[in-house]
Order: C-alpha cells, then structure tokens, then sequence
C-alpha cells in the first residue's frame, strides 16, 4: 500500500504552488471526484480532472495569496482523513480569512480517486467510519 501520508503531502505541496499541470492532474485518477463540503457557496461533485481543476481554479481566483496547511494526515485503510486549515487574503479587501476543513481522500493505487471536504472534524470522521464497513 502507498504512503498516503506522502501523497496528500506531495498533493497539498502542488496545491500551493499552482503546479496544475502536470502535477496535481498527474495525482488525480482522470475519472476521480471532489465533493465540496455542506454548506459551501459552490456545492456539489465535480467528476474529472476538467471539472476539479476549474472548480480549483474558482476557488483560488478569489483571494490575492491563500494556501493550505495540514496539520495531521491520518491513514485509515485506502483513505486518508486530512486535519488542514486555509490561509487565504482577500483580492480586493485584504481581509485575511482562516479556515479549518478537513478531507477525506480515497486512492486508487497511487491515484487520487476522490476528495470529500468537510468544514466539521467529526463528519469527516464519521465518513472514514462508514467507509470502512
């Protein structure tokens, strides 16, 4: 089994970069998902690389500098559970925001297969339970 540990950190390392292409299309299995969390302004499944990475492109376009940091990866499985917080800056206002959101990453082999966000540490961690029964 792959480190999973090292994959959300290989994805979350091109996530900070912009390293579109090739790097996160290259982590992503080309029919993988992301499912953006309740409540979340643009919500929904995004099927496909062309998909995630406009819905990526959506989210990072609104802010003058943002990035990720993870604060645990946990392995449970096939998944990873991903304890992580959003540093992000306003475009236009300056305004600094922080957000906690957590992931849920499943892989197919070495592949991203699907990311469920949450912005709730313990529905993340009821979704990991229910995968695996």
């Amino acid at each position: 089994m792959p480190d999973l540990r090292a994959l959300v950190e290989t994805y979350n390392a091109a996530w900070n970069s912009d390293d579109w292409e090739p790097a996160l299309k290259a982590l992503h299995h080309p029919e993988g998902e992301i499912l953006s969390p309740e409540g979340w302004p643009e919500p929904g499944t995004f099927a496909g690389w062309p998909a995630i990475a406009e819905q990526y492109r959506r989210l990072k376009g609104s802010w003058a500098e943002e990035r990720i940091e993870s604060r645990s990866v946990e392995q449970a499985g096939g998944l990873a559970l991903t304890s992580n917080r959003w540093l992000c800056r306003g475009e236009t206002s300056g305004v600094e925001v922080e957000v906690d959101i957590w992931a849920v990453t499943e892989f197919r082999g070495e592949l991203v297969w699907r990311i469920q966000y949450f912005l709730d540490e313990g529905d993340a961690r009821t979704a990991v339970e229910e995968a695996d029964r």
